[in-house]
């Protein structure tokens, strides 16, 4: 897993549109400093008269002057956009930069209470359970000591539940943060 979380946000869908965003802004721009440069006209035509019954031929150049309209207002709103989308993508990026950090955080400390439950509290729940249904089975254990040997082993199961649950919705969101697809992420022993 590179060191870096932009490396492993690359994918991000999120990241995509925002530098679609900047794109489009730029185009814009490019489009206003465009619309300040005047457009040169030619015109051309036959022309006829009514008087001698002559042909002319009529051609025309029209240069408009940018003395007034040099598109400074389009060009200063165009460019006004390009920064605030880069401003809007950069503080996206950061968001989900720290976003990935603290989901992977926490998708590690999911894994973590799953092996620790599956490692340690319920084999020991369910070894306790057995002692308890021997014990009573030969006499030494009231009921109540089995009902709560087995209550404890259903309560750690539904812990286990629970932190499977969690695990996978931790998984889940890393993955939509990177942008991958769903079941690429590998985790050591995971099913």
């Amino acid at each position: 897993m590179p060191a870096d979380p932009f490396a492993r946000l690359a994918n991000n869908p999120d990241l995509a549109r925002l530098d679609a965003v900047i794109a489009q802004r730029r185009a814009d721009l490019a489009l206003q400093r465009a619309n300040a440069v005047p457009d040169i006209t030619l015109q051309g035509g036959v022309r006829r008269f009514q008087e001698g019954r002559e042909t002319a031929f009529v051609a025309g150049v029209s240069v408009p002057l940018p003395f007034n309209d040099r598109n400074q207002g389009g060009i200063a709103r165009a460019n006004a956009d390009l920064t605030r989308a880069e401003a809007d993508a950069e503080r996206g990026r950061q968001t989900l930069a720290v976003s990935l950090i603290a989901t992977e955080r926490s998708l590690e400390l999911a894994w973590r209470a799953v092996q620790s439950l599956r490692r340690t509290a319920l084999p020991a729940a369910s070894q306790a359970a057995g002692f308890a249904s021997r014990g009573y089975a030969e006499g030494k254990f009231g009921f109540l000591e089995v009902l709560d040997a087995q209550r404890a082993l259903f309560d750690t199961r539904a812990q286990l539940n629970d932190a499977l649950r969690e695990f996978h919705t931790r998984r889940a969101e890393v993955e939509r943060l990177r942008g991958q697809e769903s079941g690429s992420l590998a985790m050591t022993g995971a099913r």
